[in-house]
This record gives C-alpha cells, sequence and structure tokens, in this order.
C-alpha cells in the first residue's frame, strides 16, 4: 500500500493521555537499552504537545529528538461519544533519526495524517473509554509503516 519506512520502530493513536492503539514495528528498546511503558510515554506525549499548544498560543509541535531516536506527532480533532466535545488526538511515531531530518518528519507526518484521518473516519463519536475496541486497528497502522 504505501512504501516501506524501515526507520520505524513504533507508530500509534493517543487521547487523554492514554495509548488507544499501538503497532511496535521494531522493538525500540533494543537500541535505547530502556523500555518505557507505553502509558507512560503517552502521558509524556500528550503533555508536551498540550504545554506548546498552550505556551505558544495554538502552535504545534511536530517532532522530538533524543540521541538518535526521533518522536514525530500530528494532531488533530474528534468527537468523542462519551464526552460531548470535540478533543485533541495525537497520531505518533518513533524512529531513528536521519540526516535530513526536515525531509524525514514530513515523510512521516503524511503517513500519520492517512493513518489518522482512517482512524477518525472509522472511530468518530466512540466511546472512547473502552480502549480495548481499538486493538483491531493494530493491522492498519501496521499497513502504513510496512510494505505489504
Amino acid at each position: 500500500m504505501i512504501n516501506n519506512l524501515k526507520e520505524i520502530y513504533e507508530a500509534g493513536v493517543i487521547l487523554r493521555g492514554f495509548t488507544l492503539v499501538n503497532c511496535i514495528i521494531r522493538n525500540v528498546s533494543v537500541k535505547t537499552k530502556k523500555e518505557v511503558h507505553k502509558d507512560l510515554r503517552s502521558s509524556f506525549i500528550s503533555a508536551i504537545t498540550h504545554f506548546v499548544e498552550k505556551a505558544f498560543q495554538g502552535s504545534t509541535l511536530e517532532y522530538l529528538e533524543s540521541g538518535d531516536i526521533l518522536f514525530i506527532f500530528i494532531t488533530e480533532t474528534i468527537q468523542a461519544g462519551d464526552f460531548n466535545a470535540v478533543e485533541n488526538i495525537l497520531a505518533y511515531a518513533i524512529c531513528d533519526k536521519k540526516k535530513n531530518i526536515d525531509k524525514q518528519v514530513e515523510k512521516v507526518r503524511e503517513k500519520l495524517k492517512l493513518m489518522l484521518i482512517h482512524f477518525k473516519q472509522k472511530y468518530n463519536n466512540e466511546n472512547f473509554t473502552i480502549i480495548d475496541k481499538f486493538q483491531d486497528f493494530k493491522p492498519e497502522i501496521e499497513k502504513f509503516f510496512t510494505k505489504k
């Protein structure tokens, strides 16, 4: 479907500081020699992106660097069925940092945007308190980041 991105370790969707669904393509802990719980990571991603949005009046965070790892983000909104409001929803990818970061970030963000559009079409107006039901989206994430 979409060209393979060999540098991707993981991609997922976050809402309210929790990972709704993620797909581990390659285990990043092999490279970093540290294991970070997905909910701790998603809480951090939510907090830092929310901080940037509020502190810099509507600006969005596109990526963070940590050594030779990149965390790439895209933020959209979605209507939740369990909360009568539109909420921010995040898609993220964790990948190896390449020399041309701007080009890499743009390429990955395009794929994240497509993935998030697909997620929103499938789950708009859903009850987001029951996280298990989003696991059926995991193969969809994999399709966006691996060659099939």
